[in-house]
């Protein structure tokens, strides 16, 4: 078996010929081995953590087997103690596990031991200091450099608060009637409406692609939402049933705050009024801009249509999906529109919690929250066409029983403004295996950070 560059030996003969009463014996064999003293806890696990299972007891000495076949390889990535509990403890969750008789059982003890995740870090391309500082300016813009430092980021001047608001506000509101046209016409009619169970089928199917095709980031991390029994069709719910209070409303002005922000579409406000976001009183000013914003009772109501109209995540509960065909667009188009945006919102499931702790340390947090999120997701996507191209299976699965079509090309390459190419810039500084060791491993040196 074959994992990226990871490939185990799989030979699974002496556990599956175990006699039914010596299965005790046989664990405390091979947990031996593993820790090179007598071990004598078969029985104990067998009735305590199995309680008596003897499928969980059958996976657990299958998975025995395979560690003592390569267990030079796991002692030198990783420890044996840790790989053993973590096996201990998955194989109690009978909806999570695979069968002993599934191809797929091999990969996923490898996967959920941290068998895969040790050897993938063991692999990433350790940072130049010079690489660590131009990582820094992208992160922190404006900030002033370290004593040291040999690269020298491009400063920002004293903040010009007219600017910020007149520009920052007349922008944020061309956004909100640019992307409230998308999805109604001009008598207010809102468009035709995509069922969502067809949603939530594509959400599935790119679920299980991505299990198949490229376990390697996705699933190497023990803790990865894909060992939980999750099922992202289940996670999905229209944009139409957000409720767009106060909360949403604010989070909405925010991250197209700072998309419209830094963005020379759309004017780049933040660079115009020298916007410093490490400048704890810029931040305050914008806050207080947005805060005034929500108190407009003519624009407010176009805001809450907009918010209940633009995909969105609740952390690890729910994936708002817009359901309605944007008006003056094909809807092949369209469904790949939706396609991008639902691997872009399952990335937002599967990140590692140190990507968000570290991601909140920065000055530019949207590079990391949502631009990098963005650079991986149309990786993915762009794989997932190909294979589409190729397979008319695949292109019907996807656009609803269509034939396949090419998609608009905008989508081949990473959205969200200037957090999507720093993002990319970023990729470039690291490599993309070091971007996605940070974002699905939570290895954050592997991107300058801690």
């Amino acid at each position: 078996m074959t994992i990226g560059t990871l490939t185990v030996p799989v030979d699974l003969t002496d556990a599956m010929g175990v006699p039914r009463g010596r299965e005790g014996q046989y664990i405390d064999a091979q947990l031996s081995q593993l820790a090179g003293k007598a071990v004598q806890v078969g029985e104990a696990l067998i009735a305590q953590a199995f309680g008596g299972d003897p499928v969980a007891v059958a996976w657990f000495m299958s998975a025995l087997c395979l560690l003592t076949g390569n267990q030079e390889s796991i002692r030198r990535l990783h420890g044996l103690g840790p790989v053993v509990k973590r096996l201990r403890d998955f194989c109690v969750k009978a909806d999570c596990r695979v069968a002993v008789a599934d191809p797929r059982f091999p990969q996923q003890v490898v996967q959920v031991s941290g068998w895969l995740q040790a050897h993938v870090l063991s692999t990433i391309k350790t940072l130049q200091e010079e690489h660590v500082q131009q990582l820094d300016a992208i992160y922190n813009p404006g900030r002033s450099p370290a004593k040291g430092n040999k690269f020298t980021p491009p400063q920002i001047g004293p903040l010009k608060p007219d600017v910020l608001k007149a520009q920052l506000v007349k922008q944020l509101k061309a956004v909100v009637q640019s992307e409230l046209s998308q999805w109604q016409t001009d008598t207010g009619t809102p468009a035709e409406a995509r069922p969502l169970e067809d949603i939530r089928a594509v959400a599935n199917y790119i679920q299980g692609w991505m299990r198949d095709r490229f376990p390697e980031f996705a699933l190497a991390s023990p803790d990865s939402r894909y060992h939980t029994g999750f099922v992202y069709g289940h996670m999905i719910e229209s944009t139409l049933s957000k409720v767009a209070g106060h909360g949403g409303q604010l989070g909405w002005l925010r991250n197209r705050g700072d998309l419209v922000g830094w963005d020379d579409e759309w004017g780049a406000p933040y660079v115009a009024a020298n916007y410093n976001p490490n400048r704890e009183a810029d931040t305050q000013l914008r806050e207080k801009l947005l805060l005034e914003m929500m108190e407009d009772q003519e624009f407010v109501p176009d805001l809450i249509k907009v918010v209940r109209l633009t995909a969105s995540h609740s952390p690890g509960k729910v994936t708002y999906i817009q359901p309605l065909f944007k008006i003056g667009v094909s809807k092949v188009d369209f469904i790949w529109d939706q396609i991008h945006t639902l691997i872009h919102e399952f990335m937002h499931f599967l990140t590692h919690q140190n990507f968000h702790d570290a991601a909140k340390t920065i000055g530019y947090r949207q590079v990391l929250d949502e631009g990098v999120t963005e650079l991986i997701a149309t990786v993915y996507f762009k794989l997932l066409v190909d294979h589409a191209r190729t397979d008319d299976r695949v292109a019907r699965a996807l656009l609803g029983d269509r034939p396949f079509a090419e998609p608009p090309a905008r989508l081949l390459s990473p959205g969200y403004g200037k957090a999507g190419k720093d993002a990319f810039t970023l990729a470039k500084i690291t490599t993309l295996r070091n971007v996605q060791a940070a974002y699905f491993l939570g290895m954050m040196p592997a991107i300058g950070l801690k």
